[in-house]
């Protein structure tokens, strides 16, 4: 009984000296808490299209079964985060038997907000990419609502073989930036 006591007794002391030096601005945040600055509700709702940069796939043969990857930064103006999505997979080489266009994959965000996510697919074969990706705004009630922003559409990006049909470098140039429309659904929590 005295041990437990002691050890509540430290957590509690250690809490509140770390609370101490914590700025007086700083909030915390919860799971699943909404974005409440920034016009984040009103930018969300305006949002028509994500910007897509530094877009670069590498498609491998299809008769030879290498892998194939894709990677590019996806940069959502309503919350002013970026995304980094990459994979790497036989899964990516097209018209290959073990093409497959409906695996998602992670994005990792540039947030420590846990209430974003994002994810795609790629189809190697028709060049498409799907978004996918989920945040949280406060309205003006002060209500949280989840914004999820979808789409599919082609990644337009210049494309050249190696010469021998056996591997493709599709890239984009420096500085270029795609707008990937996507639509918009809201939910209130």
């Amino acid at each position: 009984m005295i041990t437990l006591y002691l050890t509540t007794s430290l957590l509690f002391l250690s809490s509140a000296i770390a609370a101490s030096f914590l700025p007086p601005n700083y909030k915390t945040r919860t799971a699943l808490t909404p974005r409440d600055s920034d016009n984040c509700y009103a930018k969300s709702l305006a949002l028509t299209n994500f910007t897509i940069y530094a877009a670069q796939v590498l498609k491998g043969s299809p008769f030879k079964q290498e892998n194939s990857s894709i990677a590019f930064q996806l940069f959502n103006t309503a919350t002013n985060t970026d995304a980094q999505c990459s994979a790497y997979s036989a899964a990516l080489t097209p018209n290959s038997n073990s093409a497959d266009p409906y695996i998602w994959y992670g994005c990792f965000m540039e947030s420590r907000d846990p209430s974003m996510a994002a994810k795609f697919r790629y189809d190697a074969t028709l060049n498409y990419v799907t978004i996918n990706e989920t945040w949280t705004c406060l309205d003006p009630q002060n209500h949280t609502v989840l914004f999820t922003a979808y789409n599919f559409d082609e990644l337009a990006i210049n494309c050249t073989d190696d010469g021998s049909f056996e591997r493709w470098q599709c890239t984009q140039a420096d500085g270029d930036k795609l707008y990937f429309p996507v639509d918009i659904t809201t939910k209130r929590l």
